[in-house]
């Protein structure tokens, strides 16, 4: 009987180690792939910095919840097409204008450099062959551009003042 009950006391300390050893790889997993998206959330706000202080003193500044509201939050019938950086979305604003935003897709750690190109470019360029650019909201989940509304009309008639 000793030996029965000395080998399953045997049996209860091993069980209990490795269940240790378990729950303490795990709360290591867990807390590793934590502090990796800490460390690269903490990365993109610092990169985002100078960005988000030219946005909010700027006139092309949306807060993301008023786009959101706009597009009755992205909802598919307000979809009007999707292209290899985002969808788009026709949105009315507050004051009733008509826009259409974009949601884009950046998934690289360049994203800030593409949107501050994309608006800073944009922004300062007016042509007839080029929609305007209105504004952006870099506050949100996502970044949003804000681009007029080309109603009934294709892009390409619209660019090319087609008078048929």
């Amino acid at each position: 009987m000793n030996s029965l009950g000395s080998s399953h006391r045997r049996t209860t300390i091993l069980a209990s180690i490795c269940g240790a050893v378990a729950f303490l790889l795990f709360v290591a997993t867990v807390s590793f792939f934590i502090r990796k998206k800490m460390l690269k959330q903490r990365r993109e706000k610092k990169q985002l910095g100078p960005l988000l202080e030219t946005v909010n003193k700027s006139k092309l500044n949306f807060s993301y919840e008023t786009l959101e509201r706009a597009t009755n939050y992205f909802h598919e019938s307000n979809k009007l097409g999707q292209g290899g950086s985002g969808s788009v979305y026709k949105g009315i604003l507050p004051g009733g204008q008509t826009v259409a935003i974009k949601r884009l897709f950046f998934t690289t750690t360049q994203w800030v450099d593409h949107f501050f190109n994309e608006v800073n470019l944009i922004s300062g360029i007016e042509h007839k062959n080029l929609v305007k650019l209105l504004g952006c909201s870099i506050t949100g989940p996502e970044s949003l551009l804000v681009y007029e509304y080309v109603p009934n009309q294709s892009l390409h008639d619209y660019l090319f003042d087609r008078k048929d």
